[in-house]
């Protein structure tokens, strides 16, 4: 479906103290934010906004969201290279 769409890294399989990447194809944008919870997710600081080659589009009633991210940042949850990763996703009903 065409809405807004997000991709998490977890260190224990839980929403709350995960942090996501969020696609708003309305606003154009895709960022970090904290996630808390059921609570509305917290866009990150400016510094911690060092995503790459961020994209997101919609066709034929999809939504494509692409971005490229640091392995490792400071103040943030480490992906592994080897070994297992906690990933969550959500996806809208609307596009914000």
């Amino acid at each position: 479906a065409e809405a807004w769409i997000g991709l998490a890294f977890s260190l224990d399989d839980k929403m709350s103290g995960s942090e996501g990447i969020i696609g708003l194809p309305d606003e154009g944008t895709v960022k970090k934010y904290a996630l808390s919870g059921y609570s509305a997710p917290a866009e990150m600081e400016a510094d911690h906004q060092t995503l790459r080659d961020t994209s997101i589009s919609q066709n034929d009633g999809r939504t494509i969201m692409s971005s490229t991210k640091l392995l490792e940042e400071s103040d943030e949850i480490r992906i592994k290279e080897t070994g297992a990763n906690w990933l969550l996703h959500a996806r809208g009903s609307s596009n914000s």
